[in-house]
């Protein structure tokens, strides 16, 4: 994958306004239907000395080609530092960037400390989870004024090596390593594989860090796989049961004198209580990564923090305006037009608090709707999303849902 992730342009200007050309890339060796799967809104967030300024959307609604041009306006006067986060959904190529005819420098004094983050498609977040900035790691982050590196790799972190060497490789001042559900879901490697992997992939990062405080963090709560595995064959685990092998490879590291490396139980950050926030029972979503990104900022970099202590205070924690949640006015009927298909009708109902999506349709078989205002996607559907725009929604693939007045 070649998504962005928590990739941010970081400028000093006395600059009123910013503009910034780009397109979305397309690199080499990169398998591209993965990254078809993976599309979303090409939306930009902008900062401010610190401070969230707007976000903005790339006019054209699919993720293709085609380069385009988001601006900011009223930045203020005199010397600023901006901090563009950009789309975490595609490969982008800037070819231009304007602060309004004023000279504008890459920030070289940057003095913040620098948490490399690794882990799945949970910590790179995604468009359908989060904007670029409300991600869990960069809640994190942003609330306890660090850089973040984030190497999140949705629909990997599998311990692979050339990665442990790219970390081992980074300048960082504390490390993060959430890893675990994509290896147990996907059946990836077994009780007797996984820890010796785990231990060889620490080690290795170890070669270069080796007094750089290390976080291991087991998964999140996902209730279908807590008890078993996901082959019924012996070696496959549990979830419950790598959390626990993930321990023991922590203690295993500390009992050999490595007095820098600690764990983390994912539960702590979103547990069984919290499983309403997971849109599709595995992910966070908005609500989910900004009070799991609290969470970890409170448990390791509070006052007792094991990562960077000192760095978060309660007292201090930002507050974020979340979207407003409209599943309930989105329930209703609608007419589809699909290009080159015929017209037909869908119904979106709440089921058990998730919006639901039925279809007159004998081949469209009901499924999940998640919505992240004012961002509608379909799960079973990758790399397809929409945009609701009053009483209708317009799809990345062509399609329109327009409402046409039954309820529920």
């Amino acid at each position: 994958m070649a998504s962005c992730a928590a990739l941010r342009l970081c400028l000093r200007t006395t600059g009123h306004s910013l503009e910034l050309s780009a397109a979305v890339g397309k690199p080499e060796d990169v398998d591209e239907e993965a990254l078809r799967r993976t599309a979303g809104p090409l939306e930009y967030e902008l900062y401010v000395d610190g401070n969230f300024v707007a976000s903005k959307l790339a006019s054209d609604l699919e993720a293709t080609e085609r380069g385009h041009t988001v601006s900011f306006s009223d930045l203020g006067e005199g010397e600023k530092n901006l901090e563009l986060w950009l789309p975490t959904c595609v490969p982008l190529d800037v070819y231009r960037i304007s602060c309004g005819g004023e000279a504008a420098e890459p920030l070289k004094d940057d003095l913040r400390p620098v948490w490399l983050c690794y882990g799945s498609s949970i910590t790179h977040g995604g468009p359908s989870a989060a904007s670029p900035s409300c991600t869990w790691p960069a809640v994190s982050a942003r609330a306890c004024n660090l850089r973040l590196m984030n190497m999140g790799f949705g629909g990997e972190c599998f311990l692979d090596q050339a990665v442990a060497r790219a970390i081992r490789d980074a300048a960082c001042d504390c490390l993060v390593l959430k890893v675990g559900i994509n290896i147990q879901t996907m059946s990836a490697l077994t009780a007797r594989t996984f820890q010796p992997a785990l231990l060889g992939f620490i080690q290795t990062v170890r070669d270069g860090h080796s007094k750089t405080p290390i976080m291991v963090v087991s998964p999140i709560w996902y209730g279908p796989l807590e008890e078993k595995a996901p082959l019924g064959m012996p070696g496959f685990m549990s979830l419950q049961e790598v959390r626990k092998s993930i321990c023991q490879a922590v203690s295993t590291l500390q009992n050999l004198g490595d007095c820098n490396v600690f764990y983390r139980d994912g539960l702590d950050l979103l547990g069984k209580s919290d499983a309403h926030l997971l849109y599709d029972d595995l992910h966070p979503g908005p609500e989910g990564n900004i009070i799991m990104g609290h969470r970890f900022a409170e448990f390791e970099f509070g006052d007792r923090g094991r990562l960077l202590s000192g760095r978060f205070s309660s007292q201090q924690r930002p507050s974020y305006s979340l979207p407003e949640v409209v599943n309930e006015k989105l329930q209703g009927g609608y007419l589809v037009d699909m290009p080159g298909e015929n017209r037909s009708g869908i119904m979106l109902q709440l089921r058990e608090g998730k919006l639901v999506a039925f279809s007159q349709r004998s081949d469209w078989p009901p499924q999940l709707v998640h919505v992240r205002t004012p961002f509608v996607f379909l799960p079973r559907c990758p790399g397809v999303w929409g945009k609701v725009d009053g009483q209708s929604i317009s799809f990345s693939n062509g399609a329109t849902w327009t409402r046409f007045g039954l309820t529920k």
